[in-house]
């Protein structure tokens, strides 16, 4: 899952999120949530300030003023240190943390359900076949020679003693012919 093409964007909730910010400061939301879906940093974005005006298309000080609103209305947890700046998207790093946690819960269960139907000693299988097999395992293949007499090659035939012999089709019937009415004139 390290790899998803696309994020889910819940719309209701980043315009209810981000409607109280400038319209600068929704934009620069948007290119740092597009940022942070990267899979190294999933919901994290950590860089000097430099970095950040560079990602935002935008001076130092614009690109500090635009941080410190999205910091002073609550739409992202940012911390400093330094000349660094930690901005965290808690909506997308819950969300992953809970795609995980039901991707770990799915695998578990694929691990419980194989051990189960295949937790013999010997690899054999606890549940009864689905179909009935068209030949034993392992038994060797008849060989005949081809019905065309221009091809070099032999034809392999599986034989069965098991199989039915095939069945006649059935024949149509023909429609059943009604009386027409006579027509006045």
């Amino acid at each position: 899952m390290a790899e998803l093409p696309y994020m889910q964007l819940y719309v209701a909730d980043y315009l209810r999120d981000t409607e109280i910010l400038s319209l600068t400061a929704q934009g620069a939301w948007s290119r740092m949530l597009c940022n942070m879906w990267h899979p190294d940093r999933r919901g994290v974005l950590t860089y000097r300030l430099s970095a950040i005006a560079r990602l935002l298309g935008s001076s130092e000080p614009e690109a500090r003023g635009i941080i410190d609103e999205i910091d002073d209305c609550k739409v992202g947890n940012v911390e400093w240190d330094g000349d660094r700046v930690t901005i965290t998207s808690r909506r997308m790093v819950r969300d992953w943390e809970k795609m995980e946690a039901d991707k770990q819960a799915a695998i578990d269960a694929g691990k419980k359900g194989a051990a189960k139907r295949w937790g013999q000693k010997d690899g054999t299988s606890n549940s009864p076949p689905k179909a009935r097999p068209i030949r034993e395992p392992n038994s060797p293949p008849i060989r005949t020679s081809n019905p065309n007499p221009n091809a070099n090659s032999e034809v392999i035939v599986q034989k069965s003693e098991e199989r039915e012999p095939p069945r006649p089709a059935p024949v149509a019937k023909p429609p059943l012919s009604r009386p027409r009415p006579t027509q006045l004139a």
